[in-house]
C-alpha cells in the first residue's frame, strides 16, 4: 500500500461479494491474526470497520510499532497517529490501498467458488482467488484460498499457497465510536515522518526539517509494506 496496518489488508472493492464494499454500511470490530503455515496463530492489530472507514492498532508495544492507522475512503486520506509523540501524518489513499486494507488481498483475476464454510463461527463462502504480480516485465501467478463472510459480504479470512494467511477472529457485529475514526484532540500534524519520531520543541522543526532526510523520507503510503513492518501481511 502508499502508509503498508492491517490495516485489519484490511480494503474491501473486489468481484462478486466483495465488489461493492466501499459501501458497504456493515460496522463491527475484530482481531486480526497473522496464520502460519504451521499452524501456529498470532494476534497482531484490533481492527474496527464503520463503512468506508477502518481502525488499525497494533496489539504490540515494542518500540516504533506503536502507530494506529485510520483509513477514510470517504475522505481519501489515511492518517497515520504517533501515540509516543502525538503526531500524525496525512497521506492520499488509493483505491487499490483500499482494496487491500479492506480485503486482506490482492485483486483476483480470476476466482472460483468452493462452497460454503464455517470460520470461526460465521457463516462463509470459499472461494478461490488467482493472483498475478508483475516483476520486471515477466508475470507470476499465484492462488489464494479467501473466505467471504455471508453477513459481513467482506474476506474474513485468506491462506496463501505457502499456508501461511490472515484471519479476522472475534467479529463482534455493534456499532463503532465515531471517534475512533477521527484524529484525536492534541495531535499536532507532522510535515514530514522525522518529525513523528521525536517530541521536537515547536521551535527547532526548523532545524529538524533542515537536517533530516527529507527527500527520502517524502515517500507514498504503501500498505503492504506497511502491513510487513507490523505482521499485517504475507
Amino acid at each position: 500500500m502508499n502508509v503498508r496496518l492491517g490495516l485489519l489488508s484490511l480494503v474491501f472493492v473486489v468481484v462478486s461479494a466483495a465488489a461493492d464494499a466501499g459501501s458497504n454500511e456493515v460496522a463491527f470490530a475484530a482481531t486480526r491474526v497473522r496464520l502460519a503455515a504451521g499452524g501456529k496463530e498470532w494476534p497482531v492489530a484490533a481492527v474496527s470497520v464503520a463503512g468506508e472507514k477502518i481502525r488499525t492498532s497494533p496489539l504490540s508495544r515494542k518500540p516504533g510499532a506503536d502507530e494506529v492507522a485510520i483509513f477514510r475512503h470517504d475522505k481519501g486520506v489515511v492518517w497515520t497517529l504517533y501515540p509516543d509523540t502525538r503526531r500524525y501524518t496525512e497521506t492520499p489513499l488509493s483505491e487499490e490501498d483500499w482494496r487491500s486494507e479492506l480485503t486482506m488481498t490482492d485483486l483476483p483475476v480470476a476466482r472460483t467458488v468452493v462452497g460454503p464454510e464455517t470460520v470461526d463461527g460465521m457463516r462463509c463462502t470459499r472461494l478461490r482467488y488467482v493472483l498475478e504480480t508483475r516483476v520486471a516485465g515477466a508475470v507470476y501467478r499465484s492462488t489464494n484460498a479467501v473466505w467471504t463472510s455471508d453477513i459481513l459480504g467482506l474476506p474474513v479470512k485468506t491462506i496463501g499457497r505457502n499456508g501461511s494467511g490472515m484471519m479476522l477472529r472475534s467479529v463482534r457485529i455493534e456499532p463503532q465510536a465515531a471517534e475512533f475514526f477521527e484524529i484525536p484532540p492534541g495531535y499536532t500534524k507532522a510535515d514530514n515522518p522525522v518529525e513523528t519520531l521525536i517530541d521536537f520543541p515547536a521551535q527547532t522543526n526548523a532545524e529538524a526539517k533542515a537536517f533530516a532526510p527529507l527527500d527520502s523520507m517524502h515517500k507514498p503510503f504503501n500498505v503492504k509494506s506497511f502491513r510487513q513492518k507490523f505482521c499485517l501481511g504475507y
